[in-house]
């Protein structure tokens, strides 16, 4: 019959085991808070709107009003500008209509109505989603009556501009427009006051509805730690008494065997001793328990002085350094002995038998390639010790498991004047850990500051602790400061670099990659109704996939182009419908797919200072704009 065995779990495992509800927990009070305060929020952007959709057409009345009366343009200038608020909110709602959503038009709307750039999309999520709620419907209705006398206004403004612009206008009729602008002003304000005691009243079921949601949250949550708490403290039941019952069995398993076995505190003192332990030191348990292990157990040599407890378990594991080995029986690997000085002097021999890597090296040679790998640094420069002269090429540290390691490691092969060090700039990882320079936001702002607070910029030690860029950048200038020379593949490159490390100009010299390939020009083809724009090589975040995606579903929309990617794109970053990917190609094959897919214009949609960019080499060699 096989045995069980038990399912081995990782501390992690074990960890998320005990902890789970309570991270749940967490993590559902942080949703439920963040989403009342974003519906708080929006509740307040949308009182804002309303405040300055009362304040444009009381405004617009004000001054129609007067143009009614005296003609002065200003007036209707003044006019115009107030009364373009509510028309602005107008249209916004318009646009978020179900079956019809524009979210570019309701943004440009909201943005008519004075309403603040970082409250619109909340206005927008609101209209949009909840439109069919009681608390959005009812302040929408208000706001769709408001809206029929904000149309009489305009209507009106526009036969009081004919009028006067036409010719003279008699008190009569300018009297009749004062008339009709009192009853426009009369029917709106219990509109616009029932438009505002519909938002407060929407606003306060808001936040009534929240705190009962949020306490009843909260109530779960207490039931749940509670029952979490209650099984952890009968699981603790069940594990303690297991371990009563494991210790009597233990202490009845070490009376029996014939091994001595001697137990120790954190202090060092016995706390259990088993019969063959009491035989071998010749200490009674009883005695011996609470005495520190060195008076207990007396190693042969020390002169009856008593070893901390540390010393004490490296004499017992390891001989003394310097002392002559016991001599090695056949078969042990490792072996040693040592002698137990018993109370009454009389001694006992006892014996011990005991039985990815980050560094590569290359020898090249006539005879071939030979390769090796160490996690032993000292092991490499023992290896390079023979060399006469070491020419120490830094080329890419990207991707290695302690990259701010890597300056000290280089300046440690170098042992005098004879050993020389040079730079090739194919990334930005000697100025940030963001090797492209991209910050936490995905955008590349210029060469960051030293003083930049931005995560992207600042390194995580395999200890844990965080690097600022400023001396992430003190790391990697001892290594520019030793460097000979230092070599950059464009000018924007060597610029970026220079940015960073001035005291390098000098050393730093620009030398462009040769092409891969001579691709012949290309004819452009004849224009058709709309372009088609080509995009070469694969594309990640750096090289401009999120570009793409937002150029290709703005031409879906318009039509104006048609968007080819010959290559890949990050899978993350979907495409419109319209825009097609190619995939691998080769670079002998540019000319022939581009005459394929009709493409007559390149675009580069690379969004950090690439230090070379073949792809816009080869597109500029085919001809095409």
């Amino acid at each position: 019959m096989d045995a069980v065995q038990p399912v081995e779990r990782s501390p992690l495992q074990l960890t998320l085991r005990l902890t789970w509800p309570f991270i749940a927990m967490v993590l559902v009070l942080a949703a439920s808070a963040t989403t009342s305060f974003y519906m708080l929020s929006t509740v307040r952007a949308f009182v804002a709107g309303e405040s300055l959709w009362t304040k444009g057409q009381k405004d617009a009345i004000y001054y129609l009003s007067q143009y009614a009366a005296n003609g002065s343009p200003q007036a209707f200038e003044r006019f115009t500008q107030a009364l373009d608020v509510p028309l602005g909110d107008r249209a916004a709602r318009l646009a978020l209509q179900p079956g019809q959503v524009q979210v570019d038009l309701a943004r440009e709307g909201f943005m008519r109505g004075g309403n603040h750039p970082d409250d619109i999309d909340n206005l927008i999520w609101l209209l949009r989603y909840f439109h069919h709620f009681d608390i959005v419907q009812r302040p929408m209705e208000h706001w769709l009556v408001g809206d029929e006398y904000i149309n009489a206004l305009r209507d009106l403004s526009h036969e009081i501009r004919h009028e006067t612009t036409t010719g003279e206008v008699d008190d009569i009729t300018r009297a009749h427009w004062q008339a009709t602008i009192r009853d426009i002003n009369a029917g709106v304000t219990p509109a616009a006051l029932g438009f505002s005691e519909a938002l407060g009243d929407s606003s306060r079921r808001l936040v009534a509805m929240l705190m009962w949601a949020n306490g009843g949250m909260a109530l779960v949550l207490i039931l749940l730690t509670l029952w979490h708490t209650r099984t952890l403290l009968a699981q603790r039941r069940r594990v303690e008494e297991a371990l009563s019952a494991e210790r009597e069995q233990a202490r009845i398993t070490l009376t029996a065997i014939g091994d001595a076995v001697v137990t120790t505190n954190v202090n060092g003192e016995v706390v259990y001793m088993n019969p063959a332990a009491e035989r071998l030191l010749a200490h009674a348990a009883l005695d011996a328990t609470g005495m520190p292990l060195a008076e207990v157990l007396k190693l042969d040599g020390e002169g009856g002085r008593p070893l901390a407890v540390d010393a004490l378990v490296g004499q017992i594991l390891l001989h003394k350094a310097g002392s002559t080995p016991a001599p090695v029986p056949a078969g042990a690997s490792d072996y040693s002995i040592r002698t137990i000085v018993r109370p009454d002097q009389t001694v006992v021999p006892v014996k011990r038998v005991g039985t990815a890597l980050r560094w590569q090296l290359e020898l090249h040679s006539a005879g071939g390639v030979t390769r090796g790998a160490t996690g032993d640094f000292a092991l490499i420069q023992r290896l390079l010790e023979p060399v006469d002269h070491l020419h120490i090429l830094y080329s890419c540290g990207v991707g290695d498991p302690d990259p701010a390691d890597l300056p000290s490691r280089l300046l440690a092969l170098t042992r005098g004047p004879q050993d020389t060090v040079e730079i090739l700039l194919h990334d930005y990882l000697l100025i940030s850990p963001s090797y492209t320079l991209l910050d936490s936001s995905g955008c590349y702002r210029g060469v960051p500051d030293a003083s930049s607070p931005d995560r992207a910029h600042q390194h995580r030690l395999p200890a844990g602790a965080m690097l600022s860029l400023a001396r992430w950048q003190a790391h990697w200038r001892s290594l520019v400061v030793k460097a000979a020379a230092i070599t950059a593949f464009s000018d924007s490159s060597a610029d970026v670099f220079i940015r960073a490390y001035p005291e390098a100009a000098g050393r730093l010299r620009v030398r462009p990659h040769r092409m891969l390939i001579d691709l012949p020009q290309m004819t452009a083809p004849a224009r058709a109704k709309s372009p088609v724009i080509g995009i070469l090589g694969n594309i990640g975040q750096q090289k401009g996939a999120g570009v793409l995606r937002d150029l290709s579903r703005m031409l879906d929309r318009t039509g104006d182009a048609a968007l080819v990617v010959l290559g890949q794109i990050d899978p993350m970053y979907v495409l419109g419908a319209s825009a097609q990917v190619h995939g691998s190609y080769l670079r002998r094959d540019i000319p022939a797919l581009a005459a394929r897919y009709g493409i007559t214009d390149w675009l580069i949609p690379s969004i950090w200072p690439e230090t070379f960019s073949y792809t816009t080499h080869e597109a500029i060699a085919t001809g095409l704009p």
